[in-house]
């Protein structure tokens, strides 16, 4: 999964993570990460809920916060 942070006129933020991106592997170990929601709250904090295919024919669920 990846997450971008974008300024006011579209390009990417290149301060926000590693070049203006994070990548999130492999959150429960199985082969699909899915971002559903962002949220970014009154610090700058992003929070991501999301699923995650776990290989036994199961989702997931979970929240994440990037740094």
């Amino acid at each position: 999964m990846y997450v971008i942070r974008l300024n006011s006129d579209g390009s990417m933020d290149n301060t926000f993570g590693t070049n203006g991106k994070v990548v999130v592997n492999n959150i429960a170990g199985g082969n699909g990460d899915y971002g559903i929601s962002i949220y970014v709250d009154s610090n700058g904090k992003v929070y991501v809920t999301g699923e995650s295919y776990n290989n036994s024919s199961n989702y997931d669920m979970y929240v994440i916060e990037i740094e």
